[in-house]
């Protein structure tokens, strides 16, 4: 896990599609921030990345460049923040250890309440990469298991990254927040 860049969170800013929310954005991947770097310049989310975006090479490139782009951004990063290598979360996938993404999902939900989170963007469900799937169930469960803490439903959209046509979605499909990140 990498240490040694984390600061603390802040709220979102006041260029936010949503004025005052504090937002997270939770990927599977380093890169996928590049998505919607205008989103993230504009609402300065607490941003979680699951893996180190190593793939076969074990190098840390991707996270590293990640780092630098979500700090010129503005953005700020938690302490779920390339927590492990994308062997490691394949081989758990395989594995299906469940008790792993279990306490992911509560580390997450712990993380969305303790920073007051209010609206979480991540990976969508596209049957295209099984961590951006994982990626968006973590999600879902964290959210739930926030909202149950907080009392308050936190809002979730979904963004799938391999598609031309990028939008936000939420996740049972109500489309109720329409702006186009691209467009950023």
């Amino acid at each position: 896990m990498t240490n040694a860049l984390r600061e603390k969170p802040a709220q979102g800013g006041a260029e936010s599609p949503i004025p005052g929310l504090r937002y997270a954005l939770v990927v599977a991947h380093p890169g996928h921030e590049l998505r919607v770097l205008g989103w993230v310049r504009a609402v300065k989310p607490l941003v979680s990345i699951l893996t180190d975006g190593s793939g076969h090479d074990q190098s840390q490139l991707r996270l590293t460049l990640s780092t630098h782009v979500l700090r010129s951004a503005g953005a700020l990063y938690s302490s779920l923040f390339g927590l492990m290598t994308d062997r490691e979360i394949y081989r758990a996938i395989l594995d299906q250890n469940h008790v792993l993404f279990l306490e992911l999902a509560e580390s997450l939900a712990t993380l969305l309440v303790e920073n007051q989170i209010e609206c979480v963007v991540g990976d969508a469900i596209e049957c295209y990469n099984p961590i951006h799937d994982v990626c968006r169930l973590l999600i879902d469960r964290a959210v739930r298991g926030a909202s149950q803490k907080t009392g308050t439903a936190i809002k979730n959209y979904a963004s799938a990254w391999s598609t031309t046509q990028h939008r936000l979605m939420h996740p049972q499909g109500d489309c109720t927040l329409v702006w186009s990140l691209m467009n950023w």
